[in-house]
């Protein structure tokens, strides 16, 4: 990196004597006292100008070569960097590894429910996103179709549009109201929209979304994700189940901070709201940080 910012400041100083030299011609053309020399001084000035406006083209466009440089050199390695204020994860995820590489553990794991080898052919819609599939993504390289990512989080999902350049990967916001993320969004109703236009997915993700939903808000988010799922497409879901006398409760003090449910209450869920569970598996499989996960298709 050295080398491009000693030829940054080198083209600097060229430019610098280049802007003074019009000056010194100016100064030294009228002591000549010569009339009959104006015309041949002027001549000289217009000639010298055009010489120094192109030097200054081509020194300017060396700058904005070398800055680039410069700019690609710093950033070499270092990827998509999520701020801290954006990881949202649970110590005991943290624990096991960054958020991209458990990001690519829980696509790894999901792809495997799903029967594939990787996402590289699928269109992906994931749902209360959060970072880290994209720092997986962009970061661990791994093979994606398209992935679009829905959060309620605006400062966030502003700062992934800003800062992932892969054109397969877009980001939404959603302003929707949650008891404890977002109180202040519009209500939630069978009848929403996602920002997402007409499209739909080969495969709809929620990780860590039903976990914070009450029975209403979980069922209205079912009908809708209904809607933008392709017929051959797939649901992929993580709920906390519990044995419990009734269908849903609390785990902690404030609503929708841990919300638990019954698998027989998920299931009748999914069977209203058009779905049809695949396949569900218990808490931590293969030691992956994820809570009971469904598999889903739509009928």
């Amino acid at each position: 990196m050295v080398k491009p910012i000693r030829e940054i400041f080198k083209a600097q100083t060229l430019m610098g004597r280049a802007l003074r030299a019009p000056r010194d011609i100016v100064l030294r053309g009228p002591l000549t006292g010569i009339r009959q020399g104006q015309q041949r001084f002027r001549k000289e000035m217009l000639d010298e100008q055009k010489r120094l406006r192109e030097e200054m083209s081509g020194i300017y466009e060396e700058l904005s070569r070398l800055r680039d440089e410069v700019g690609n050199l710093s950033q070499a390695g270092t990827g998509l960097r999520i701020p801290e204020k954006f990881k949202k994860h649970a110590a005991h995820i943290d624990a096991l590894g960054t958020p991209a590489e458990t990001g690519a553990m829980l696509i790894e794991y999901m792809c495997q429910r799903l029967g594939i080898a990787d996402l590289g052919k699928t269109d992906v819609l994931d749902f209360g996103c959060g970072c880290r599939f994209a720092d997986a993504i962009v970061n661990k390289e791994l093979p994606i179709g398209r992935y679009t990512g829905i959060d309620i989080d605006k400062e966030m999902i502003e700062f992934l549009s800003r800062n992932v350049s892969d054109t397969r990967l877009a980001f939404y916001y959603w302003d929707v109201q949650n008891p404890l993320y977002n109180p202040n969004g519009e209500a939630l109703t069978s009848n929403s929209s996602l920002p997402v236009g007409e499209r739909d997915f080969d495969l709809i993700c929620m990780f860590s979304v039903i976990t914070h939903q009450l029975p209403d808000d979980a069922e209205n988010l079912l009908r809708i994700l209904r809607r933008y799922v392709r017929p051959e497409g797939r649901l992929f879901f993580s709920a906390n189940i519990q044995d419990m006398d009734g269908d849903y409760r609390e785990m902690a003090h404030r609503p929708t901070l841990h919300s638990a449910y019954s698998a027989a209450f998920l299931q009748g869920l999914l069977a209203r709201t058009g779905w049809k569970c695949l396949s569900l598996e218990g808490k931590t499989p293969q030691g992956v940080p994820i809570q009971d996960s469904f598999l889903c298709a739509p009928v």
